[in-house]
């Protein structure tokens, strides 16, 4: 039997073992209010202890730009998703016809760092995920949710995705996660795996940086946290108009209480004393994770110190620590690919419960492709 719980469910932290880390207890009470909503959990316990679960939320007001929005998800255009031009052409003439505008209440499972997958030492049980997403579904039917939809699965072949066919959801490609895999202990070994032209680009950038007098270190976050915030602030500011700079500061100071355990460090770019760009990592079973990431782009001398924090000198740092991936997420996709990540296709797993949303989405299922990227650029 499935335990259905509102909010997080205090025995979430005994599925953490095996939980990579968006999936952790601290990082979902580091992320609470990413997806708005009511927050639920999904358990199944064997001898009293949960051995399988699902996470989700409870969506009624989702900004339009969100990738977590299902007008955009069945029938968007937007740019932060990778679908091809054909595709989406195709998508247009869909979200042009005569559709509902809302997808809301709806019930969308998934880590809010766009990842979704059950958890727990029995997630690979087929009867336990058949049983979580019966549950899911049987929810959201007694609840009144318009649908259903479990966001950002992985392409690979996994149970979930098997599961999530036979109870005839849609599958709709959504995006690619970056996954970065470490071969290797040094820079060098890093760089054997790329493509000629892709290594001698690496290496002009790295001695311009050289020489250009700029430093880089890394940081704990406490030694730092004033420049991450200042960073953090300018970025938001350039790509949604404002920030609150307190309210960030206080969500950061948050994020770091929570996810101490997990940290990193950050990566800092100085020049004279002053930071010119910083990546905040947290790292989990052996990867890490890039959290933050910010540049002054009105310095004259910030030129590839994006590049150095997010990607060189982090890579650098994993090899020698044997790190064994780092994932860069979504988003950027050819910057990370020519910087030697692999693209793993995501897709959304849609199951529509008002029947005016059936056909919409069982025709983006029909019409919704990725743009193909080769191995390397």
């Amino acid at each position: 039997m499935v335990e259905i719980t509102h909010g997080l469910h205090d025995d979430w932290e005994l599925l953490d073992p095996s939980a990579p880390l968006p999936a952790t207890a601290a990082s979902l009470r580091a992320a609470e209010g990413r997806v708005p909503g009511e927050q639920l959990t999904f358990l199944i316990r064997e001898n009293g202890s949960p051995v399988a679960g699902l996470y989700g939320t409870v969506t009624t007001n989702v900004k339009p730009y969100e990738m977590f929005n299902l007008h955009q998800v069945v029938t968007g255009t937007d740019s932060i998703f990778p679908w091809s031009d054909e595709s989406r052409r195709e998508r247009a003439a869909l979200g042009a016809g005569r559709i509902p505008a809302s997808w809301e209440p709806s019930l969308i499972v998934m880590y809010p760092s766009y990842a979704c997958l059950p958890v727990g030492p029995a997630a690979e049980v087929e009867t336990y995920v058949e049983s979580l997403v019966a549950a899911a579904v049987d929810w959201a039917r007694d609840a009144g949710m318009r649908s259903v939809a479990f966001l950002y699965v992985s392409a690979q072949p996994n149970l979930l995705s098997a599961v999530l066919r036979r109870t005839e959801f849609y599958r709709i490609p959504l995006s690619y996660n970056s996954i970065l895999g470490i071969t290797g202990s040094t820079f060098d070994d890093y760089l054997r795996a790329l493509p000629a032209k892709r290594r001698r680009m690496i290496r002009w950038e790295r001695r311009q940086l050289e020489s250009s007098e700029i430093t880089f270190s890394l940081r704990p976050l406490p030694d730092c946290l004033d420049d991450v915030v200042r960073l953090r602030c300018a970025l938001v500011r350039k790509y949604r108009g404002e920030v609150d700079d307190q309210s960030e500061r206080q969500r950061l100071l948050h994020i770091t209480k929570l996810l101490s355990d997990f940290e990193v460090g950050v990566f800092c770019a100085e020049y004279r004393h002053e930071v010119l760009g910083f990546s905040l990592f947290h790292g989990h079973q052996g990867v890490w994770y890039p959290y933050w990431t910010g540049t002054d782009y009105d310095h004259p001398r910030h030129r590839l110190v994006y590049f150095e924090t997010l990607f060189y000198r982090p890579i650098q740092v994993a090899a020698a620590s044997g790190v064994r991936a780092i994932e860069y997420g979504h988003g950027s996709w050819p910057v990370k690919r020519s910087r030697g990540c692999e693209l793993v296709p995501l897709d959304g797993w849609v199951l529509p419960l008002d029947h005016e949303l059936v056909e919409p989405t069982k025709t983006s299922a029909r019409i919704s492709r990725l743009v193909e990227y080769s191995p390397h650029a």
